[in-house]
């Protein structure tokens, strides 16, 4: 668990995605990690006009940490006929 929580803290810019009326959505947030007896607890903040905020509690959501990101200018290309990522 402590590698999982080390990755969380250092990458703590979240996907959250839950159900609202039968519809999947998901909002980029990011989230302070924090363990209270052995149990990961995430915690965030959405603003009042997204409607995703009014499924918390009602139903389980999915956290997605992904690592280090960054955009890469089309410049920084050996090739300039290189397709940007």
């Amino acid at each position: 668990m402590e590698k999982l929580v080390a990755f969380m803290r250092a990458n703590s810019f979240a996907t959250l995605v839950s159900i609202l009326n039968d519809v999947p959505v998901a909002s980029h947030i990011p989230l302070v990690v924090t363990v209270q007896n052995n149990v990961v607890k995430l915690s965030g903040h959405l603003a009042k006009p997204n409607p995703q905020w009014q499924v918390f509690g009602a139903g389980e959501a999915l956290a997605v940490f992904t690592g280090p990101h960054a955009y890469i200018s089309p410049s920084l290309y050996e090739k300039q006929e290189s397709v940007p990522t």
